[in-house]
């Protein structure tokens, strides 16, 4: 399995400013691309490549490979983008407009793509990039648990990040998986707002705070975005930086525990797929808070969690979760009076309505494992 680890590089002056000047003169090229590749409406890397190697190469003075390496940059945004707008138009209301492709800017000081050609790992702590004006030898730091990384397990595909006026090297590292075995008993997880996640055996990871935090940072972008001055703008760059590691951090929290528990019992993770639920017309406070907090990245956590446990993540299709009985299958959407209040009108049964929809989840997952498993755990 293939995790990211960043790099911080240490430079001199004039090694930042080499780096500075080859990172802006590359996403110079990638927009040259990108607005090649809209007219056109030429997204394959090799049509691309034919239609504009030779005027990156000449009007950027870019090396061979890296002429390549910004073509295929425009290439894969254009495919990821438009595979997404596929996707989010399936979710859209038929009363909607469809969402449309526009054509992408790349950032002055955005990410740049290095491969095997152009840089190369010398030992030591030291690393090999190409610049404009040749290449340059740089050192590194790693830190925490990637301290003793062994560098043989490094793919040569890299990302050049530039945050906070510190560039970071951000590298693909190959760590072996668990061997995951195969689990007739899960633990199953639902997704919300009021609680965040809500797991089969009751336990809550309550979002009010998580909610108290995401409407300060929107009363404050609120206030900066009036100002509109530099000043205002700058500090509304570091605060989308505070709420983004702020959320980073829950998830991983989060997404550690419930692994540390399904490992514990061993038992697997049963999961909401929520990849093509649509999106219902709902007040604009609630459409905020729903897409606020990034539920995709709690997802990633778990499963890249999981693997390196060897605990098996199921994904189950959610639909009337909230609404069904999870004792004796009645489904209605009387059932959940409250947001947290459920009432079975056949049984009778009560419960909290994000447990009884993980109760669900977790039953779903247990029904779509291989009958070998499913009569291996009756008998």
């Amino acid at each position: 399995m293939l995790l990211t680890v960043k790099l911080k590089l240490i430079l001199d002056k004039e090694q930042q400013a080499l780096l500075l000047e080859f990172m802006e003169q590359f996403n110079e090229a990638c927009n040259f691309v990108s607005a090649e590749a809209f007219n056109s409406m030429n997204w394959n890397r090799i049509k691309l490549q034919k239609q504009c190697y030779y005027g990156v190469r000449s009007n950027f003075g870019l090396s061979a490979q890296t002429s390549i390496l910004v073509i295929r940059k425009v290439a894969d945004t254009y495919q990821s983008d438009i595979e997404n707008i596929r996707i989010r138009n399936m979710r859209r209301p038929g009363y909607q407009f469809k969402e449309e492709l526009r054509q992408h800017d790349f950032k002055k000081r955005g990410a740049v793509q290095y491969d095997a050609r152009c840089m190369s790992w010398k030992g030591n702590g030291r690393v090999s990039l190409l610049t404009l004006r040749g290449r340059i030898i740089v050192t590194f730091v790693l830190s925490g648990k990637y301290a003793n990384i062994d560098l043989s397990h490094v793919r040569s595909e890299s990302d050049l990040i530039y945050q906070n006026k510190i560039f970071y090297l951000a590298v693909k590292y190959d760590v072996e998986e668990a061997e995951v075995i195969t689990q007739s008993d899960f633990i199953g997880v639902d997704f919300g707002i009021k609680n965040i996640v809500a797991t089969s055996d009751g336990k809550l990871f309550c979002g009010d705070e998580c909610e108290r935090v995401r409407k300060y940072y929107v009363d404050l972008r609120r206030r900066y975005q009036k100002i509109g001055t530099k000043s205002a703008k700058r500090h509304l760059a570091r605060l989308s930086n505070r709420e983004h590691n702020y959320k980073s951090n829950e998830n991983h929290r989060i997404s550690k525990d419930l692994v540390s528990e399904a490992k514990g019992t061993g038992r697997g993770l049963a999961i909401e797929d929520l990849t093509y639920i649509p999106r219902q017309r709902t007040a604009k406070e609630a459409q905020d808070a729903t897409s606020k907090w990034a539920f995709r990245q709690l997802r990633e956590f778990i499963e890249y969690k999981a693997k390196l446990s060897g605990i098996p993540v199921v994904q189950v299709n959610p639909t009337f979760t909230s609404q069904r009985c999870s004792i004796c299958g009645y489904t209605d959407k009387l059932n959940r009076r409250t947001q947290s209040s459920f009432v079975c009108l056949a049984c009778s049964y009560e419960e909290n309505a994000d447990v009884n929809a993980a109760i669900n989840i977790k039953q779903r997952a247990a029904i779509s494992q291989p009958i070998v498993v499913r009569h291996a755990t009756e008998a």
